[in-house]
């Protein structure tokens, strides 16, 4: 779903750069909120994006939650500031007697100004925001930890280049596609893929990934069809490749270039186009490079 958050170009950068800004602004500044309630600093308006306002959601005591038209973030406003600079004596005043005014239960038991608590109230609300984001971050690293996220198990192989002629152009009418599954179950070998297709007496379900031409969504399809010996024989002369399916921003495969399709055929000076099992050669190089740059060969297709 969130698969072009993935791609490297402007539009994507800045839809993932708000995706993760805008909530943690938010956390930041309820962090400020939570403090400020805890240590008796007035807070006037929690807001939600920046001025101008949009409309009032609701008043918890004396705090206003507001929403605004800006959505990058959200603020907090104590009693004796605005969004900019420090408010006169006379417009403080007149909050704080605006405050007094509230009906009992909402009025809070001091009304303070930041100047006017404590040097220690001060450290705790100016603090709190990074606090709270640094405990938003062991939550949601916590929570990730116990759901999972979903990785792929066994063998990916992929056919490619398969002219008109080829028995197995009836697949995927010569698009390139990659085998994940056989009747719904993953494999871990392509003797394993073949094992299944030729003990099937029945119509096998293969659950293909489609190769897009242009740059568009990979597109994932179940193909129900009878093997042919044709068919059977022409996917044993494929060789299994390794293909990229996600990529972690920043990561160094990020950074070096990869693109989701894209197939290892290289790494380290050994060709995986002529292995049987080229992943098992990637994990074992992997462990031998121990952390240090390791230069791979890709097609692109």
């Amino acid at each position: 779903m969130f698969d072009f958050l993935l791609k490297s170009d402007l539009l994507s950068s800045l839809v993932a750069f708000g995706l993760v800004l805008i909530p943690a602004v938010i956390v930041h500044e309820f962090g400020h909120l939570l403090a400020a309630k805890a240590v008796g600093i007035t807070i006037l308006e929690f807001g939600i994006g920046y001025p101008p306002k949009i409309a009032r959601l609701f008043r918890w005591r004396e705090t206003d939650f507001t929403l605004n038209l800006i959505p990058l973030g959200g603020f907090v406003r104590p009693l004796g500031e605005d969004m900019i600079k420090t408010l006169s004596e006379a417009e403080t005043e007149a909050a704080r007697a605006e405050l007094a005014a509230l009906e009992p239960g909402r009025m809070p038991a001091k009304i303070r100004t930041v100047n006017e608590a404590k040097p220690l109230s001060r450290i705790v609300f100016m603090a709190a925001g990074a606090i709270a984001n640094v405990l938003a971050a062991l939550l949601v690293f916590v929570v990730i930890g116990l759901i999972g996220v979903d990785q792929p198990i066994g063998e990916a192989y992929v056919v490619g280049n398969v002219t008109s002629e080829s028995p197995l152009y009836a697949i995927a009418g010569g698009q390139e596609f990659v085998i994940e599954t056989v009747s719904g179950a993953p494999y871990q070998s392509l003797d394993d893929l073949l094992t299944a297709v030729e003990s099937e007496t029945q119509p096998v379900v293969l659950g293909v990934l489609l190769r897009p031409v242009d740059d568009g969504p990979f597109e994932r399809r179940e193909i129900e069809l009878t093997f042919s010996p044709e068919q059977r024989a022409a996917l044993r002369d494929f060789r299994s490749r390794l293909v990229v399916e996600s990529i972690q921003l920043n990561s160094p495969a990020y950074m070096a270039g990869l693109q989701l399709g894209d197939a290892i055929i290289g790494i380290g000076g050994v060709d995986l186009q002529t292995s049987s099992d080229p992943f098992r050669i990637l994990q074992e190089i992997n462990e031998e490079s121990a952390g240090s740059s390791c230069a791979a060969d890709r097609d692109s297709g």
